[in-house]
């Protein structure tokens, strides 16, 4: 059985989509037999994957400042 974060997201519509219209997830095991694998595809969710923190932080910096 494949380990999964999904369990502690199962309630995710309590986020307010007026608030937050783009939500975003950084994940360096964004394979499907990777544990960051099911945030990656979930619905409404954009999936990044990266390999580090420091990928993860230029890639904020770049897109997102």
């Amino acid at each position: 059985m494949i380990k999964s974060k999904l369990w502690k997201y199962e309630d995710i519509t309590i986020i307010d989509k007026k608030k937050y219209s783009d939500i975003y997830f950084f994940g360096d095991k964004c394979i499907p037999e990777g544990n960051d694998y099911p945030l990656y595809i979930y619905p409404g969710i954009n999936g990044i994957s990266v390999k580090n923190p420091e990928e993860t932080l230029y890639i904020l910096k770049k897109n997102f400042s």
